[in-house]
């Protein structure tokens, strides 16, 4: 035994634990004769240190992609930056009918012009 485990703090206390219970939120967009598959994890705000931290639940949506990968013509992580770069992506995105974006927070893909 030593004094080490009195400095020893959890990463996360038992309430946030309870709070941030990742699970899988879907949303589906239909777009020109196809549709984009939304899937993330919270739906509320998170600070940097939370995402960074709660990023270890993406493991929830990467088995989920790994078994119904195969069902997406293009599957692109959305953080902050390729959020408000969505509309750079337009020409790449286009011509794909089942597209699959997934993220750790939510995000207002309605809001983009490239749906329209």
């Amino acid at each position: 035994m030593s004094f080490s485990f009195i400095f020893s703090f959890p990463e996360i206390c038992p309430i946030c634990m309870k709070k941030y219970e990742p699970m899988i939120y879907q949303e589906v967009i239909p777009i020109d004769n196809g549709e984009i598959i939304y899937l993330y994890l919270y739906d509320v705000p998170l600070n940097l240190m939370q995402k960074n931290y709660l990023d270890r639940h993406l493991k929830l949506i990467y088995q989920h992609l790994f078994k119904s990968a195969m069902n997406y013509e293009v599957i692109l992580f959305l953080d902050f930056d390729t959020y408000n770069n969505l509309d750079d992506w337009i020409l790449l995105i286009k011509p794909f009918k089942k597209i699959l974006f997934f993220s750790i927070s939510h995000y207002d893909l309605t809001q983009n012009r490239f749906l329209y």
